[in-house]
């Protein structure tokens, strides 16, 4: 691909600045890594990025105002070059006691696979 996202260690509390790196080809260096403003907020807890396959959804693992555990937010844009919109939690029953600590989107974008306190658990989606 030719971007790459990834969390850098922000504090001694596990939070994490979400990061994202481009290079023009597939066979171009990556670039200095710089900070994805739109789902960064140095006030709450966040780590392990997580984009979709077209590149237009991302999970993030957070803790809004009012979460006492880490829960995976997904956040959409219109295109690839497009801003990230705000965090949102996933549709339908998801959330549970445990802590949700990282995600991933199938590459047909209809499955999300969560890591809750060790245990993977999968959701699935009807695609659009």
């Amino acid at each position: 691909g030719l971007r790459l996202y990834m969390a850098r260690p922000r504090n001694a509390l596990s939070s994490q600045d979400i990061l994202v790196a481009t290079r023009a080809s597939r066979f171009a260096e990556f670039g200095e890594p710089v900070l994805v403003d739109e789902v960064s907020d140095f006030e709450l807890a966040q780590a392990e990025p997580s984009p979709s396959a077209d590149g237009r959804t991302l999970l993030v693992a957070t803790r809004l105002e009012g979460d006492v555990n880490l829960r995976v937010y997904y956040s959409v844009r219109d295109s690839i070059t497009a801003p990230w919109g705000a965090l949102h939690p996933p549709p339908g029953p998801f959330f549970s006691d445990a802590d949700e600590d990282e995600g991933a989107i199938s590459p047909d974008g209809c499955e999300v696979l969560v890591n809750r306190n060790g245990v993977s658990s999968l959701l699935y989606y009807e695609p659009l």
